[in-house]
């Protein structure tokens, strides 16, 4: 296994998913199997980028400080709205996110299975963000193969 922080990949998300990329290229091409694991990278919307760009292994904190909704991390608050629990006491709102955070982490599995049984054609799997998705990855897609950065 190969770990990183998200933030020792670069500076920004394109800088993260580019080196990502290349360097699942290199172990590809030198047919080295280990698994990029990558810390503090479990935001449900930077995740499947990171897993298109090669990483396979997740962790993070951030399924206990935010809320996971419709494939974003939003403001633990905002999820009390969201989910109608404005009567609900802090420690019942707090256990309930936890456990929808882990039922829509299940989720982000899922479709990341099924993602890369598509062959990186999939991001569809992803729910109401895949465009954005798509978009973002196919640009990074193409300055890997212009050389670009």
């Amino acid at each position: 296994m190969i770990g990183f922080t998200e933030k020792e990949l670069g500076d920004t998300l394109t800088e993260r998913l580019l080196n990502l990329a290349r360097l699942r290229q290199v172990l590809d091409t030198y047919r080295v199997s280990a698994p990029i694991h990558l810390f503090g990278a479990l935001d449900p919307l930077y995740s499947p980028l990171y897993f298109a760009a090669g990483a396979e292994i997740f962790d993070g904190l951030s399924w206990l400080r935010y809320a996971y909704h419709d494939g974003l991390a939003v403001h633990p608050e905002v999820n009390t709205v969201l989910h109608a629990s404005l009567d609900d006491r802090a420690t019942l709102r707090e256990a309930k996110r936890c456990l929808q955070n882990l039922g829509a982490l299940k989720v982000l599995k899922r479709s990341m299975q099924r993602y890369a049984s598509t062959n990186g054609d999939g991001f569809r799997e992803y729910g109401s963000h895949w465009a954005a998705l798509a978009t973002t990855f196919s640009t990074v897609q193409a300055m890997l193969e212009s050389g670009d950065r």
